[in-house]
């Protein structure tokens, strides 16, 4: 798309939705997640109906960071040795990594910073959850790696005017989402907001991303975790990728955290704790 084609959010998302290797199958790998008696098969088969995601699922189970002699051979295996919750996340991650990787050549930020920054913030987010004890560390963690879908499939399909909207927040009138705003109509976070409904991710996912920027504006009842992935991406922004803040800096409200218990100590703990996640043998 050149700058001076303009598409209406409409064709962006239809667009998007068609993308190869998209998070489509996230949702469905949740329900599978949210089923206590569900053994590695139910898990297992979701995984494997896309064969891109079963191979790099298995070659990330199979990686140096999780130090194995002996190596993996399928998708059940590695449930059954890693345990649900590790292959859960290591098939999430790999689900976004390989739409960035897929269309890494038109995007407007160096290789693997998206994925990075999906990252921080969701480990970030699992740590409060653990931190906190919010008992929801699968639900955060995927909350904040498809957070800034929007993003991602708004750079790839207009990245055309990304250069205006560069422009734009360079001359300090506001922020990419109000660069976005100006130059196309509409922003990431109303993409974000439309794919989520299309692919049927939880009603707590959508709420996060349209409520995101004036939380207390949301349903009451959905504030805690809209506080707790508020905190995740504040945080974040110290640990995801060099070169990458223009599109991905995110402007906290201290006064929302704080009356969610969101201390300054409870801040500086979680951010310890996922740097160090992070640096670790996984993520």
């Amino acid at each position: 798309m050149s700058g001076g084609d303009k598409l209406s959010i409409q064709e962006v998302c239809r667009r998007a939705a068609q993308l190869p290797c998209s998070p489509k199958l996230l949702p469905r790998l949740i329900d599978a997640m949210r089923e206590t008696d569900t053994g590695a098969d139910r898990i297992g088969d979701v995984i494997r109906q896309d064969a891109g995601l079963a191979a790099s699922t298995l070659r990330l189970a199979n990686s140096a960071a999780y130090g194995r002699e002996i190596a993996i051979a399928d998708i059940t295996q590695a449930i059954v040795v890693l345990g649900r919750r590790e292959i859960y996340r290591i098939a999430a991650a790999a689900m976004l990594a390989r739409w960035e990787e897929a269309h890494q050549d038109t995007l407007p930020w160096s290789p693997g910073a998206f994925s990075q920054h999906c990252r921080a913030v969701a480990v970030t987010a699992e740590v409060l959850a653990d931190l906190m004890d919010l008992g929801n560390a699968t639900s955060a963690y995927t909350a904040g790696l498809v957070g800034d879908i929007g993003r991602l499939a708004l750079a790839f399909i207009c990245s055309g005017s990304y250069p205006e909207i560069g422009a734009g927040v360079r001359s300090g009138d506001g922020g990419w989402d109000a660069a976005e705003l100006r130059v196309l109509g509409f922003n990431s976070r109303d993409v974000g907001v439309s794919l989520m409904r299309s692919w049927n991710f939880p009603p707590a996912f959508i709420t996060m991303i349209e409520f995101l920027p004036n939380p207390e504006s949301a349903p009451e009842a959905d504030r805690p975790f809209l506080a707790q992935m508020h905190a995740a991406r504040y945080l974040a922004n110290s640990l995801g990728p060099a070169g990458a803040s223009a599109e991905f800096f995110f402007e906290p409200q201290p006064e929302f955290l704080a009356r969610h218990g969101y201390t300054v100590a409870v801040l500086k703990t979680a951010l310890e704790k996922a740097g160090s996640r992070l640096r670790g043998k996984s993520g």
